[in-house]
């Protein structure tokens, strides 16, 4: 591969300030036919003069390694030649890290945005000096190219490194690492795949880590109490971050991860009971109470009696369950049964009496018995109901909390008999016309 030297005090890389090269460099720039020639949308382009080195390198290798950006989804292996862990680096700035971790992990692809035209001329050069294969480059606004040019989950990291930290406050809303851009990079990432950020300016790192924080697709990896990670090992010292250390300047690296893909839950599904579920609803109703009124009531009676109770009184209602008028519901979720709900019809006062209420004990929580409670209401007020009411156990906290937590009113407390023994039942109502 081509050396093109570029050595600061080489006379024959100088900055060409006669106008020739001038000329040559806006020939470079507003031919439409050079590969940095693109509109770009959220980026300006920072001043600068392309060396003789860089535009050489524009010539040599820009045809191999620049990537034209296009509105259409490209495919990476055909990109790089084959198939590899691809990680975005998003502003590279003159390309002296990109390089450096590109020739530390030869066998991931590197592509890289960045539209300051020096820089990457700078990084081309690096390029045939080092006779790096896994980088391409694309002279376009990095939003852009992900949302044209790259499908979600296809890389297995990012890196933004020294992004621009926009110190005054004014200026904030400017920085790059906002919750919506962030939230387009998770969506583009791998499960397992990694965003790492690195600034030297702390308030940023700051923002940066509480926005990252906020992003359901990701997870922090750090184990230090702050949320910052050591600087990985890939990621070298530059020149800049070296002279910031000696001056007593902190860096901050910021590693998050994307969450594992989760299998997503079959939907809940609410159904009218039948005659034949009749033994199926005294199960759930025998184990919802047994665990529910343990300690409340007597041992005896929740591990042996309950459950032949529970029994008869189910099947002495098979004829109105074999009716499936819908006031007896189940909840189910793939398949499996949840919870149950039985509301009867409202009386004079348009009131609707719910009767029984009850999960599983290991689906408690899952948002079965919310969903039965709303469509027992619905039910009732179809059939004129103005309200719904019920009993629970005075010493029935978790349940009290759950019907007051959904708007319930106490409305009395009565004495009561169950399980043999007397109790105090509080009465609840809800309206349904409020």
């Amino acid at each position: 591969m081509t050396h093109l030297p570029d050595t600061p005090n080489d006379p024959a890389d100088s900055p060409r300030d006669d106008a020739a090269a001038e000329a040559s460099i806006d020939k470079l720039s507003s031919d439409p036919t050079h590969p940095l020639h693109r509109r770009l949308k959220s980026f300006v382009r920072r001043a600068g003069r392309t060396t003789d080195g860089q535009a050489r390198a524009f010539a040599e290798l820009g045809p191999v390694f620049l990537l034209p950006y296009t509105e259409q989804t490209i495919d990476l292996t055909t990109v790089f030649g084959r198939t590899a862990p691809t990680v975005l680096e998003i502003g590279f700035g003159m390309g002296e890290a990109t390089a450096s971790i590109a020739a530390l992990m030869p066998d991931t692809n590197f592509l890289c945005c960045e539209v300051h035209e020096p820089g990457v001329g700078a990084l081309l050069k690096r390029i045939g000096e080092q006779q790096l294969t896994n980088i391409r480059i694309c002279a376009h606004d990095a939003v852009e190219v992900l949302d044209h040019m790259l499908q979600p989950d296809s890389l297995d990291g990012v890196h933004v490194f020294f992004p621009d930290p926009w110190h005054k406050k004014r200026h904030n809303k400017r920085r790059l690492l906002q919750s919506p851009f962030v939230a387009k990079l998770a969506s583009h990432l791998r499960p397992g795949g990694y965003l790492h950020c690195a600034t030297d300016w702390q308030p940023y790192a700051e923002q940066i880590l509480e926005v990252l924080a906020h992003e359901p697709l990701l997870r922090n990896t750090a184990t230090d109490a702050e949320g910052y990670a050591p600087k990985p090992a890939y990621r070298p010292l530059t020149k800049f971050e070296n002279r910031g250390i000696k001056l007593g300047h902190g860096v901050w690296d910021v590693v998050f991860e994307r969450k594992a893909a989760t299998k997503q839950r079959p939907p809940l599904v609410l159904r009218k009971a039948t005659a034949a579920d009749a033994a199926l609803i005294a199960d759930i109703h025998t184990r919802s109470r047994a665990t529910t009124y343990r300690g409340m009531l007597s041992d005896a009676y929740l591990d042996s009696e309950m459950a032949a109770e529970s029994r008869a009184l189910w099947q002495s209602r098979a004829e109105e369950l074999a009716t499936n008028a819908g006031n007896v519901l189940i909840a189910e979720r793939g398949g499996q049964p949840m919870a149950f709900v039985r509301v009867l019809a409202p009386d004079a006062t348009g009131g609707a009496y719910l009767d029984n209420l009850h999960a599983m004990p290991d689906q408690k929580g899952s948002g079965a018995g919310t969903a039965l409670l709303v469509a027992a209401g619905q039910w009732a007020k179809a059939r004129g109901a103005t309200y719904l009411h019920l009993r629970v156990l005075d010493a029935n906290v978790a349940s009290i909390g759950f019907y007051e937590s959904r708007g319930w009113q106490l409305t009395d407390r009565i004495e009561d008999i169950m399980g043999g023994q007397e109790v105090t039942a509080r009465i609840y109502a809800l309206r349904l016309d409020a």
